[in-house]
C-alpha cells in the first residue's frame, strides 16, 4: 500500500491510482498518523501534465534507431520521439529493454494485445519525461486450484496463471477488484475475467478481477479503428485480442453473454444454445485453419445460419465427435 511522491512516503488503501498515475505531477492530501502518513486524495495537476494516450489498437510501430513511436490519433498516423533520457516504465517497473522474443519472433513492448501507452510531459516543458506502458493479458476463469494456487483459462489449457509466489517478500503482487479492494484468491469465481499486468522480471504484478457481464442478441460485428467490435442489442463492445487468438465471434442474431474485463472489453463471449427447434442441413463445413466444424442450416423460419459444434455433439441420441460429424 506504499506510495512515493518525490521524497514523500505514505500509504494509500483500496486504490489503483498509484499505478494509474505513475509519472504524473500530482496534488495529494494526507494525514500524519502514528506509524505512517495516510493519503486520502490524489489527482494529477491539470496545469503541469500533458498526456498523449494511445490504446493497444492505436499503436502502429516503434523504431529503435530513431526512438520514434508511430500511432494513430483522430484517424491520422502520428509519431513521437521518445527522448533518450525519458523514463520508460513497463507494467510498474523501469526498463531499458524495449524488445523481447516470443516464440522465436522479436516483439516490442509498445506492441501489445491489450493495454495502453501514456507519453507524459509532467513539467510543462514540451518534452516527454515518462513513458508509462501497461500491457495486460486476460484470463477467462474456468476454475481455481487453491492448493496449487493456480487459475485455469477456459479457452487455452496451456495458459494457466500461477499465484504460488505471491507471498514472497521480494514480490509486489496484488489482486484487486475494479474498485481497488484486495481480492481473495480462493474466492475468484468461474467466468470472472482476470486481467494480469506483469513486469518483465515477474517481481511486480497487478491483477484486476471483473465479474461484469451483459447478455443480449448480436446485432453486428465489425473492425473499427483497429479494434474488433461486437454489437449486442445495438451497443458496441471492443473485443479483447486475448479472446480472438483462440475463438471466433458468434453470428448475427445469436443470443450471447459477454464477460467484460475491468476496462469494459469483452474478454469472453458465450453463446446461448437453443433448447429446441429444427432445420434442414444444407452442408457440413470444416475450417482446416481453426480445426472446427459447423453445419449450414436452413431453419424453419426460412433463414440460413451456421451452427458451430463443440468437439462433440449429440444428434438423435447418438454422440459424434469432430470428423464423425
Amino acid at each position: 500500500n506504499s506510495i512515493i511522491i518525490d521524497d514523500f512516503l505514505g500509504k494509500i488503501y483500496f486504490s489503483n491510482d498509484p499505478m494509474k498515475f505513475l509519472g504524473y505531477n500530482v496534488e495529494y492530501f494526507y494525514k500524519e498518523e502514528e506509524d505512517s502518513n495516510t493519503v486520502y486524495y490524489i489527482e494529477p495537476l491539470e496545469t503541469k501534465n500533458e498526456i498523449i494516450f494511445a490504446s493497444s489498437s492505436d499503436i502502429d510501430s516503434f523504431d529503435i534507431d530513431s526512438m520514434k513511436l508511430n500511432y494513430e490519433a483522430d484517424g491520422k498516423l502520428k509519431s513521437k520521439v521518445i527522448p533518450q533520457e525519458a523514463s520508460v516504465i513497463y507494467n510498474g517497473k523501469l526498463t531499458i529493454n524495449y524488445f523481447y522474443t516470443e516464440n522465436g519472433e522479436q516483439k516490442s513492448i509498445f506492441d501489445m494485445e491489450n493495454g495502453d501507452i501514456k507519453l507524459i510531459d509532467n513539467d510543462g516543458d514540451g518534452k516527454i519525461e515518462v513513458v508509462n506502458v501497461t500491457s495486460y493479458e486476460n484470463y477467462f476463469v474456468s476454475g481455481v486450484n487453491t492448493h496449487k494456487k493456480e487459475i485455469y483459462d477456459r479457452y487455452d489449457a496451456n495458459k494457466n496463471f500461477s499465484y504460488e509466489n505471491s507471498d514472497d517478500p521480494d514480490m509486489s503482487w496484488v489482486l484487486t477488484d475494479k474498485e481497488g479492494n484486495v481480492a481473495d484468491f480462493s474466492k475468484i469465481a468461474e467466468k470472472s475475467i482476470l486481467s494480469i499486468a506483469m513486469s518483465e522480471d515477474g517481481t511486480i504484478m497487478r491483477g484486476v478481477v471483473s465479474t461484469d457481464s451483459v447478455s443480449g442478441t448480436v446485432t453486428g460485428t465489425r473492425v473499427k479503428y483497429g479494434d474488433t467490435i461486437i454489437e449486442v442489442d445495438g451497443k458496441e463492445y471492443v473485443v479483447s485480442k486475448s479472446f480472438l487468438k483462440t475463438e471466433k465471434l458468434p453470428s448475427i442474431d445469436m443470443k450471447v453473454t459477454l464477460y467484460l474485463d475491468y476496462t469494459g472489453k469483452a474478454g469472453a463471449v458465450i453463446t446461448e444454445t437453443s433448447t429446441s427447434g429444427y432445420a434442414f442441413v444444407i452442408k457440413k463445413i470444416y475450417d482446416d485453419v481453426e480445426n472446427k466444424y459447423s453445419l449450414k442450416l436452413l431453419t424453419s423460419d426460412g433463414t440460413k445460419k451456421d451452427f458451430p459444434f463443440a468437439r462433440s455433439a449429440k444428434l438423435d441420441g447418438q454422440k459424434y465427435d469432430e470428423s464423425g460429424i
